[in-house]
């Protein structure tokens, strides 16, 4: 099975096969209704990932691009566990993302070393926002505005908690920002940054990082990935079975209001 062509039964048979954490199989809480509406600029935690969606993207496409990247986050964590190299865990998830239906345009496989010293990783990574999705309508704005909504919550709020255990480990910690948006022929694009982050000391709460601590290396990889309709909606139900005991404990959305 490749990318570039869609074989249902095969995609299935792949997610099948994925092995994921046993966490939350037995007596799970119910999904929460994250209330998708594709008249809204929404945002959510999904496991390390913040995923904004632009107004204009699909209720049920909003379903699949999250559900979908929490499986990928299932099943690498249970591959690699949440230690080990952080990109080597990108490459991985995205693998797997390529096969539910995610398929790359443009990705930039290169590793750089942010050096923005007196900074808190947070201020750093709306720089990169910035530079990477400037050119796109209203993209930057939407995960600044996300981020800053992160910075204003509560240490102790649900969103923040989430995130915190899904995307730091020690003295690494990785963590994914996606944005979704239309393109210009009605198409969905979803603009991926990855970034690792590598301390000499313990990392807590992550997005707060003070980046002159000690010595510390925020790495990023990012990229364009074209969401496949046809795929994604055909295998959703399958998607969502497999990650609903999962979704409680690993989604929250955001109010970006």
């Amino acid at each position: 099975m490749t990318t570039n062509t869609f074989d249902k039964q095969a995609t299935l048979q792949f997610i099948a096969g994925l092995d994921i954490p046993e966490r939350g199989l037995m007596g799970a809480a119910d999904p929460p209704d994250l209330g998708f509406d594709a008249a809204k600029k929404q945002a959510l935690t999904v496991g390390s990932d913040v995923i904004s969606f632009d107004e204009g993207v699909p209720a049920e496409f909003r379903e699949a691009v999250s559900d979908s990247a929490l499986l990928a986050q299932l099943a690498v964590e249970k591959k690699l566990g949440r230690g080990g190299d952080p990109i080597k865990y990108f490459d991985d998830y995205f693998a797997i993302l390529a096969q539910l239906g995610w398929v790359t345009q443009i990705w930039d496989q290169a590793e750089y070393e942010l050096t923005t010293k007196g900074a808190t990783v947070h201020e750093a990574i709306i720089k990169v926002v910035e530079a990477f999705l400037g050119d796109i309508h209203g993209a930057a704005a939407l995960v600044k505005l996300t981020l800053e909504s992160l910075a204003s919550m509560d240490e102790d709020s649900k969103q923040i908690r989430l995130f915190q255990r899904n995307s730091q480990n020690a003295e690494i910690g990785r963590f994914q920002f996606t944005m979704v948006h239309q393109d210009d022929t009605g198409g969905l694009l979803a603009e991926v940054m990855a970034f690792a982050l590598n301390a000499e000391e313990k990392i807590t709460k992550i997005l707060f990082f003070d980046l002159t601590k000690a010595k510390s290396k925020l790495r990023r990889k990012q990229g364009t990935m074209s969401l496949n309709r046809t795929q994604l909606g055909a295998v959703l139900p399958a998607i969502r079975n497999k990650v609903s005991a999962h979704i409680a404990a690993n989604v929250a959305a955001i109010d970006v209001d």
